[in-house]
């Protein structure tokens, strides 16, 4: 293996995930947040992805 291909790799994932990001605010598929309400809105995204984070790690098997 090319020591640079896990770089490449990483840089295409990177570039893939910022092309997606773009498409869905084009999309409209977006929160515009104020910056005295960023921290609460954090909260509460933990809140709604809690419930799946706990769903997927008991589906991990463990050794």
């Amino acid at each position: 293996m090319n020591a640079k291909e896990p770089e490449a790799a990483k840089l295409k994932a990177l570039q893939e995930a910022a092309c997606m990001g773009w498409a869905d605010i084009a999309a409209g598929c977006h929160a515009d947040v104020a910056d005295d309400q960023f921290e609460g809105f954090i909260a509460q995204l933990e809140q709604q992805a809690a419930p799946g984070v706990a769903t997927r790690r008991e589906a991990i098997p463990r050794g």
